[in-house]
């Protein structure tokens, strides 16, 4: 992504900054004052804070890179508008199209930083879930897709994917998300289904009428990520399967991810405490359970 955002930013005439993370820099990052200051202000003790741009805003901060009135305007949530999340037909043909379907299908599509084997406590998230659709109307496809969109809407969206503004907000600065725009949502939200699976009509939009208007037609070519060819070889094969999740979860995810940042923690503790098929999120949700209960602890303490 950085090499196109290079590309892009010359092609368009403007200045382009790179911050370079590596896993002695996250270590050094994760470890700080500051981050533990923002993990507190960041989460609103609803969701996770939101860290992957926070080092490189703090770097363009610290080094005077950007200045103090500078507005970020993120990306959020232009995919979701597309239908990124959107249920494909062979995903629910089998469901009933009841409220019970549909948390479970939610359940399984967003609830999967755990392996939660504790049914009552799966019960307990089932329940919430379904509580949280207010007794919408559901009969059919359209109506399955239009409560996943408008859960998705309501938590992920808002509670996860907008709340990474706090990492602007945290160093001073303000932020715009235009892709959040009322017109645009309305516009997106009365496209059929067919023209929204796989982001068909979003995706031809950008590159056909758009980035290609700016000559900034790049692609991410995933089919040599080594990861992706091992999924391939192996999803078909269950005992090939769990032995690929073992190793890419142990392995490959923190000796090799491109971003470096399972490196917050030394490899043992990694390892203690990484759930079997976990990803970063996983990581940093025990993390910061672990810093919200030290802070209860303290607060106990004095008071």
């Amino acid at each position: 992504e950085s090499e196109i955002s290079k590309k892009i930013s010359r092609k368009l005439g403007y200045k382009w900054y790179f911050i370079e993370y590596n896993k002695k820099k996250w270590r050094d990052w994760f470890n700080s004052r500051e981050m533990k200051q923002y993990l507190k202000y960041g989460n609103n003790l609803t969701s996770l804070a939101h860290i992957q741009d926070w080092p490189a805003v703090w770097e363009l901060k610290k080094n005077k890179i950007i200045p103090n009135d500078v507005v970020f305007v993120p990306g959020h949530s232009g995919d979701l508008l597309g239908g990124s999340w959107t249920p494909k037909p062979l995903d629910i043909y089998k469901t009933n199209y009841n409220l019970n379907d549909i948390s479970c299908y939610l359940f399984k599509r967003h609830y999967c930083l755990f392996d939660l084997k504790d049914t009552n406590k799966k019960d307990l998230f089932l329940e919430k879930i379904k509580n949280g659709l207010n007794d919408l109307k559901i009969s059919d496809v359209e109506s399955f897709v239009s409560l996943s969109d408008y859960w998705n809407i309501t938590n992920r969206q808002a509670k996860f994917i907008v709340n990474s503004v706090r990492v602007y907000e945290f160093f001073g600065y303000e932020w715009r998300i235009p892709l959040w725009d009322s017109e645009l949502m309305d516009f997106w939200s009365k496209i059929p289904l067919k023209f929204r699976i796989n982001k068909d009509l979003y995706d031809d939009y950008l590159f056909e009428r758009l980035f290609s208007t700016f000559n900034i037609v790049y692609k991410k070519d995933n089919n040599r990520n080594i990861k992706y060819i091992i999924k391939k070889i192996i999803k078909n094969n269950n005992l090939l399967f769990k032995i690929g999740i073992f190793i890419n979860t142990y392995f490959f995810d923190y000796f090799t991810h491109h971003l470096s940042w399972y490196d917050i923690v030394n490899y043992y503790k990694y390892l203690h405490i990484m759930p079997l098929g976990g990803n970063i999120y996983s990581l940093l949700t025990k993390i910061s359970l672990e810093l919200l209960r030290s802070t209860l602890r303290e607060k106990k303490v004095k008071n």
